[in-house]
């Protein structure tokens, strides 16, 4: 015996279990699961998931230690690049259009146009 909750634009069966009360609008991103899918994830999932993280975090555990003893050496990181990357990607950089050349008073600067910053601005 299942009954239908309706929303804004869709429906959700819910089961006996849970509240028998409507809801105006179902803005929650709720999944109601049996317990055979419960089962099957804390029998296939959890663990397998489990055993990821734990070798993982045995690798870099070990890198630090060789780093640690000096058998290996960490990357040199531009971070100035690094920063200018991450925020490019973030801000969905569309086109690239100059940069100042090498060796200039301004230093190193690079110009973009971004979407939906286009902006007209009289001069008068």
């Amino acid at each position: 015996m299942s009954q239908t909750m309706k929303g804004n634009s869709s429906e959700k069966k819910i089961g006996r279990n849970h509240n028998s009360q409507k809801a105006a609008v179902l803005d929650m991103d709720h999944i109601y699961l049996t317990y055979p899918q419960v089962l099957w994830a804390f029998t296939f999932v959890g663990p397998f998931s489990y055993i990821l993280w734990k070798w993982q975090t045995s690798l870099l555990r070990l890198r630090v230690f060789l780093n640690k003893i000096g058998l290996i050496k960490k990357k040199a990181v531009d971070l100035e690049a690094l920063v200018g990357k991450l925020v490019l990607e973030q801000s969905q950089a569309i086109h690239y259009f100059a940069r100042t050349a090498k060796g200039s008073k301004l230093g190193n600067i690079a110009g973009f146009f971004f979407a939906g910053e286009y902006r007209i601005i009289p001069y008068y």
